[in-house]
């Protein structure tokens, strides 16, 4: 018996494609990823509600209208463990849990507190339990992540992950983990991501996907297991945006995305079963293009960007980021420097092109979860070191 599952990557659906899915009489999107006795599993990129307060000073405040539910109802499963889910406020990210729920869309990743927002999400088919748990970096989103009486998302350390995988891989056949992590608008995977995934491979883990950097990220296979680092955004449109910087002054503009934002990785996975023994294999991977608010696939060698070459790049990464460290003046832009911290939660990406904000960042980072773990007395009980 065979059992197929389609990861797609940021679906955000605001801007110039909400205008046309709300001015359309078929608000059906995704026909191209139509995949016979399948699951499809996405990341939700903004909340789907009505009223709340936008984030004050954040560049990008997404939330999109109710009525463009029926454009989802193809995917089975949306992760909302990311930087954007609350950016109108957490009864916001509530609505959009309940709105999801009514229309038989499963959710994972965000909730009333922390081991909430850690439960695991199960879709049985074909008499197959397959599991897809969360967990978005604290570099990302430093903003809403939960603890013991806090709503939000859930991040990681290696202790956590250690410890949650084996509890997760307990209860299905197949565990899938979706990450929100990395460099923004950079193919390179900072080496943490490297090492958390391997880490959840070792857990226990048959495979892992990341979001988040919205462009095309490389994949391998680490014991057996495949791994892809970053998908890239699968629909996500020009946007119109407004806020309020530091001093009090209104910005207005418009964001025009890149040839890189429009194009995305899609990994097909079948899942055989065996004499009650479920292996994970990647059956192919598409890739698609959105443009002119459409969506299509297209080939792999139709990409603007070399995926061949990507995953090349980090085969020996830990041997050359290790030799690279000792010699930082030079450093390659395929090598960062990055930290753990609080000892070993994944903190901070710093390389060459972010290096100068470094200080400034790193103080404003430690003094906003020095107030957080005052307030909520622990963020996590973190005692591995790295």
């Amino acid at each position: 018996m065979k059992l197929k599952i389609r990861f797609v990557g940021d679906i955000c659906l605001i801007g110039d494609i909400q205008e046309k899915i709300l001015s359309s009489d078929s608000k059906k999107l995704f026909y191209c990823l139509e995949e016979p006795d399948s699951i499809l599993v996405g990341n939700l990129e903004s909340p789907i509600s009505i009223g709340g307060v936008s984030k004050k000073g954040k560049f990008a405040c997404f939330q999109s209208n109710p009525e463009i539910i029926d454009s989802l109802l193809d995917v089975d499963m949306l992760s909302l463990s990311n930087n954007h889910i609350t950016d109108f406020g957490h009864e916001s990210a509530f609505q959009t849990k309940k709105i999801l729920e009514e229309n038989g869309i499963k959710n994972v990743g965000y909730g009333k507190n922390s081991e909430e927002s850690l439960e695991l999400s199960i879709i049985e088919k074909n008499g197959v339990k397959v599991g897809v748990g969360t967990f978005s970096c604290l570099t990302t989103n430093g903003f809403n992540i939960a603890t013991s009486d806090v709503p939000g998302v859930a991040t990681y350390s290696l202790q956590l992950i250690r410890e949650i995988i084996p509890k997760w891989k307990s209860k299905v056949d197949v565990l899938f983990v979706f990450f929100h992590w990395g460099l923004e608008n950079n193919h390179s995977i900072v080496e943490d991501q490297m090492i958390v995934a391997h880490a959840c491979i070792d857990a226990g883990a048959d495979s892992i996907v990341g979001t988040h950097g919205h462009v095309i990220q490389p994949y391998e296979i680490y014991n057996g297991k495949p791994i892809f680092y970053g998908l890239g955004n699968l629909v996500f449109s020009d946007f119109d945006y407004e806020y309020m910087d530091a001093s009090g002054k209104n910005i207005k503009g418009r964001y025009i995305q890149k040839k890189t934002n429009l194009e995305s990785l899609s990994p097909v996975f079948t899942i055989d079963v065996n004499d009650s023994n479920c292996k994970v294999k990647v059956d192919r991977v598409d890739s698609y293009k959105f443009e002119n608010d459409k969506l299509e696939k297209i080939n792999l060698q139709g990409l603007s960007v070399d995926v061949d070459e990507l995953n090349y790049q980090i085969s020996g990464y830990f041997s050359r980021s290790a030799y690279m460290r000792n010699k930082k003046k030079n450093r390659g832009e395929i090598d960062y420097l990055s930290e753990f911290r609080y000892p070993n939660v994944v903190y901070f990406y710093n390389s060459n092109i972010i290096r100068r904000k470094s200080k400034i960042v790193l103080v404003w980072l430690d003094a906003l979860l020095l107030f957080s773990r005052i307030k909520n007395k622990v963020l996590f009980k973190l005692n591995v070191k790295v």
